[in-house]
């Protein structure tokens, strides 16, 4: 899975994480193996890319049955379960809800707003800028984002401005 272009610029640039190919495999194999995947599994590949690991999608993608990848999935949030011991699985819950949330608010996961959301979960303020130069710009403030680890400004601007 490649990211499209990006319609966004994230100023100041947060290094984005991107999809290696399966091990062994170059992206090309890594594509035609995702695309040949159910929609569901496909789905799900996308929405876990920033979280999952390459050993992790060579392993998922050299499963054969899908109760196989069903399982996987069980396993891979459960590794991530904050607390196993209690009937829910907050980090899937959460990383489930900010999937939506990106979806529903900007429409793709690859957009750099989306990225960052999932990341960092949400802000603490959100200001749109309506200014001729940078419009649309929005500037989003963080008093302690998750994988930043302290207060944080982040500015989106558009390329080109055009709407």
């Amino acid at each position: 899975m490649t990211r499209s272009l990006r319609r966004w610029l994230l100023v100041p640039l947060c290094a984005a994480v991107v999809l290696d190919p399966a091990a062994g495999a170059s992206r090309k194999e890594t594509r035609a193996l995702i695309e040949s995947l159910e929609t569901a599994y496909q789905t799900w590949l996308e929405e876990v890319e920033l979280i999952i690991t390459k050993e992790e999608i060579a392993t998922f993608l050299a499963l054969e049955k899908n109760y196989q990848r069903d399982a996987f999935i069980e396993s891979f949030w459960r590794l991530r379960d904050p607390f196993p011991d209690t009937g829910r699985n907050e980090f899937r819950e959460r990383w489930e809800e900010r999937v939506s949330e990106a979806r529903r608010l900007f429409e793709a996961l690859d957009d750099d707003r989306s990225v960052v959301l999932l990341l960092n979960g949400f802000p603490d303020a959100m200001i749109k800028i309506d200014c001729l130069e940078l419009w649309p710009a929005y500037v989003w403030f963080y008093r302690r984002a998750e994988n930043l680890g302290r207060e944080a400004a982040l500015i989106f601007v558009q390329r080109g401005g055009l709407g």
